[in-house]
């Protein structure tokens, strides 16, 4: 089970090293699905099963992401997860 703290780290060091977007979304979404987090408020959790939702559309080849408009490659999903991380900061207070 994994705790705020840790999913937050995990967004965070993904931003740092963008090598690991790959082998670190599949981790962000189940920490956030399947675990049994404390958010501070419904803002937090909202944020988190839109951004998980959202990395559902990420897609590393540019081959296979030019098939269909939703999907999109690294550097929108950085911006996900940076305005993710910026709008947790905000509703919890932090910005």
């Amino acid at each position: 089970m994994a705790d705020l703290a840790q999913v937050l780290n995990l967004l965070k060091e993904t931003v740092v090293d963008s090598s690991k977007l790959g082998m670190n979304i599949p981790k962000i979404q189940e920490a956030i699905w399947s675990s049994e987090i404390q958010f501070p408020s419904e803002g937090v959790e909202e944020i988190l099963g839109d951004l998980a939702y959202d990395l559902d559309y990420f897609e590393a080849d540019p081959r296979s992401r030019s098939e269909d408009k939703l999907f999109f490659g690294e550097e929108k999903a950085l911006d996900e997860i940076r305005t993710a991380l910026a709008a947790i900061d905000l509703a919890t207070g932090k910005a």
